[in-house]
């Protein structure tokens, strides 16, 4: 068991002894989500999100989407992965994008 199942079945058995508990108080009657819950998940997490507004993809970026541009670049990662044996290794791959990196030496 990877370390990640073990700390979302450790969550999900904790949720669950709470969600049991609350019902033989009588705290819950129906295991729903109430009619303030968005509201209220919102504000738990507003220093972390914010509302946007949908925008089209621009069709350069619709372009790049291809099929053929896909596999080509799973390709890629794939054989990547192979050559830093990293197939199996998931807690040494980390995600970055060009965002905070300056490209302007000057």
């Amino acid at each position: 068991m990877a370390n990640g199942d073990m700390v979302s079945t450790d969550f999900s058995s904790k949720v669950s002894f709470k969600i049991m508990f609350a019902e033989s108080i009588g705290q819950i009657h129906f295991i729903m989500p109430g009619p303030d819950w968005c509201l209220m998940f919102e504000r738990r997490w507003s220093k972390e999100l914010s509302r946007r507004v949908a925008q089209n993809l621009p069709k350069n970026w619709a372009a790049a989407g291809s099929q053929e541009v896909m596999e080509d670049c799973y390709n890629k990662l794939k054989d990547i992965f192979a050559r830093f044996d990293l197939q199996n290794k998931p807690q040494n791959i980390f995600n970055g994008d060009e965002i905070g990196f300056q490209t302007d030496s000057a």
